[in-house]
């Protein structure tokens, strides 16, 4: 779901400042939505979305968060074109 969509909606784009974080919104609810629709049992989803440009310089990117290794999960992915990169 997550690599669908970071496809379909970055492919043809070029880094944009002032259109990336509408489209940072707009990803992490259609990957939302879309996981919703799978009607998981007793399911909390959390989408996070970085984008940012390619200039040849490196990223890094963290998060925390209380997490029960019995029952919680993630899932990443990444992608990139010749302007950018979405993780």
């Amino acid at each position: 779901i997550i690599s669908e969509v970071l496809e379909s909606r970055l492919a043809n784009q070029t880094y944009q400042s002032d259109q990336s974080s509408s489209w940072t919104r707009e990803i992490s609810d259609e990957v939302k939505n879309r996981i919703k629709q799978l009607k998981l049992n007793r399911y909390k989803v959390v989408v996070q979305t970085l984008i940012g440009e390619k200039r040849g310089q490196g990223v890094r990117f963290g998060t925390r968060s209380f997490w029960d290794p019995n029952t919680d999960f993630a899932a990443s992915e990444t992608f990139s074109n010749e302007n950018l990169f979405a993780v």
